[in-house]
């Protein structure tokens, strides 16, 4: 089966008898039917990714899916495919490397290029990456997304900001998680959370789900190797780590239903992700106060002003808000 078929299969621009075809192809076998759904990504979820929080890609790609199985033929398909099988391989092998080449023209390099997801302040995003593996994004976050293919056999991610991850097993092709050139987060199937902001002092990877294997450049070689419910906090100023059971590991991820916990977190830590959702600048003064830990649990859909007053009645600080200027000072007894 040509890409220029495949393509236009896609863009739904083939005659029935066309469609047909292919709909009988892609229930051939798994491999015809991961070349289709690869191209699919490539085409159109790349293209759309930074508006992703609008568009529910499970939903659009399962009804691609459905609409294949409704129209397929009641026929034996093994001979088609042992005609095709060659040919497809090798066209595999050139989507996967980037390149897709119709009548010996180069007219789409797109694989080869990151599936890129980016949010602003107050944005949160959800998406299928190319490889199965969900993906929730917070807000002020970056992630881009390098498949394997068949010169690389794993399936890498930069990552600044804040995501969950529910990864698509595939124990050839590990899942390799690069958080600020820092800390590397290596994973064959398993969900978890990385808090990963340039302006923290401490990147957070909280494993809900699975296993782990955590590297960092300065550890010369070692490793540490995480289970279900446990959860890292590794310095980025010292390169030093904290490792510990963490049974409150899934109140980690509540702010991708729109809840934000805190655990005996420092108020500079609170202050910048409360600025990342609310678009608003926070000042801190007085050191003793920045250091100031809080435990707490907030709803998205509560404002700022709501967020602030449960605070202070910790008797811990004043603050005053003027526009989208806050300023928390040490409360003066």
């Amino acid at each position: 089966m040509n890409n220029e078929k495949l393509i236009a299969y896609l863009t739904g621009t083939l005659s029935d008898d066309d469609r047909r075809e292919v709909e009988t192809w892609y229930m051939a076998s798994k491999e015809n039917q991961q070349l289709l759904e690869h191209l699919y990504f490539t085409l159109f979820v790349s293209d759309r990714a930074q508006a992703c929080n609008r568009i529910d890609v499970d939903r659009a790609f399962e009804e691609l899916k459905a609409r294949i199985r409704r129209n397929e033929r009641k026929k034996t398909v093994q001979r088609r495919f042992l005609k095709y099988g060659w040919r497809v391989a090798i066209t595999a092998a050139a989507v996967f490397a980037g390149i897709v080449m119709l009548n010996g023209i180069r007219v789409m390099d797109r694989a080869s290029q990151p599936f890129t997801i980016v949010t602003t302040l107050g944005e949160r995003a959800r998406a299928i990456l190319p490889d199965g593996s969900k993906i929730w994004v917070g807000a002020c976050s970056k992630v881009a997304y390098y498949p394997a293919t068949v010169f690389t056999k794993e399936r890498r991610v930069e990552l600044t900001g804040e995501a969950y991850f529910e990864v698509e097993k595939d124990e050839e092709q590990p899942f390799i998680v690069n958080s600020n050139n820092k800390l590397q987060v290596t994973v064959v199937g398993t969900k978890f959370n990385i808090r990963s902001n340039e302006d923290d002092r401490y990147i957070t990877a909280t494993l809900l789900e699975g296993m782990l294997r955590i590297t960092a450049p300065g550890w010369d070689g070692r490793e540490i190797i995480m289970n279900s419910q446990e959860q890292l906090r590794f310095n980025q100023e010292t390169g030093q780590s904290d490792w510990y059971v963490c049974p409150t590991a899934n109140e980690y991820i509540g702010w991708i239903h729109g809840q934000l916990h805190f655990e005996r977190a420092p108020l500079t830590e609170i202050a910048a992700c409360l600025e990342r959702y609310y678009n608003i600048n926070i000042t801190i003064t007085g050191n003793t106060l920045k250091r100031e830990k809080f435990t707490c649990d907030f709803e998205t859909t509560e404002n700022i002003y709501q967020i602030l007053s449960v605070l202070k009645q910790t008797n811990k600080f004043d603050c005053k808000i003027q526009n989208r200027q806050v300023e928390i000072s040490e409360r003066i007894r």
